[in-house]
């Protein structure tokens, strides 16, 4: 219990700060951010270009390392010290109060120094993710569109017992009207099908044929390949696929494609703002890290 504080601070400087997930094909990824590993990777790419390890940042992510060994030992019941709360950054280490042979303060950061370290670790991270959303936007609306305009999904087969395949409450709220254009649902089975978007509100009566109910906005029927083409309102919306009959046992393979006409737009926004982001992260680190002068007597 008396170590929660510790881990606290710890968990920004090990990794706890944030964690990243996504998934490529059938494999997921999985990655952690501590101030730790970024800033020595913040220091690896200077050494890189630079031929030296920048020595404020070596000496504040070995402050780091000896905040994180104190409380390791300490909770392992390997000592019964409780771990100082302080940065001691450079140099040897600090001995404790008890065995201290001088009045002097242990080095350290400055609260004001390294809360701009953190921020600017933070605002990195922010900008990275910002950046490299807007960058997939981007890349997604040149290369992804079909002929027609549409950026469109993998066909994914469906199939369900019962009457009625139902995608509920597709919320189209969150997007502004420019974002929005047209979507194409494409439907492919060995049966006649009815493909339907409806709002949300309204109640499908699986008992008639679809194709006879008032409550679709967009609809499609027949053999074979069909195609739904619905120009996109906010709102919350239903997919519903059912075989032209109503009969039980739909079984459809089913693709989406969208104009979406802002994504070019929302990309580069969404990377200006990560470059801005990415450069006072790395402007508030560079105050923080950076070794102060001491002034020469006469």
């Amino acid at each position: 219990m008396l170590a929660i504080p510790h881990y606290l601070v710890i968990g920004f400087f090990v990794g706890g700060a944030g964690y990243l997930g996504w998934r490529w094909g059938d494999t997921t990824f999985l990655g952690g951010s501590g101030l730790i590993a970024i800033l020595v990777l913040i220091g690896a790419v200077i050494l890189l270009f630079t031929g030296r390890f920048p020595r404020s940042a070596q000496d504040f992510a070995l402050g780091m390392n000896r905040w994180v060994v104190r409380v390791g030992a300490y909770t392992a019941l390997m000592t019964d010290q409780y771990p100082p709360f302080r940065l001691d950054t450079g140099g040897e280490d600090p001995a404790p109060a008890e065995e201290s042979t001088s009045d002097s303060p242990p080095a350290g950061g400055s609260a004001g120094r390294i809360t701009a370290v953190v921020l600017g670790v933070l605002l990195v991270i922010a900008g990275l993710g910002l950046a490299g959303g807007g960058g997939l936007a981007v890349w997604a609306d040149r290369t992804q569109r079909d002929p027609a305009g549409y950026i469109n999904t993998g066909s994914r087969g469906f199939v369900t017992s019962g009457q009625v395949l139902r995608f509920d409450n597709v919320d189209i709220h969150w997007a502004p009207q420019w974002m929005l254009g047209d979507v194409q649902i494409h439907a492919r089975s060995g049966q006649e099908v009815f493909v339907g978007i409806a709002p949300a509100r309204e109640r499908l009566d699986p008992g008639s044929p679809p194709a006879q109910q008032s409550i679709w906005v967009a609809s499609s029927a027949g053999a074979g390949a069909r195609q739904l083409t619905w120009r996109v309102q906010q709102g919350q919306w239903t997919l519903a696929v059912l075989n032209a009959d109503a009969s039980p046992g739909v079984n459809v393979d089913l693709s989406v494609g969208a104009t979406v006409p802002g994504l070019f737009g929302l990309g580069l926004g969404l990377l200006g703002a990560g470059v801005l982001a990415i450069a006072g992260g790395a402007w508030l680190q560079y105050l923080g890290l950076r070794r102060r002068r001491t002034p020469v007597d006469g």
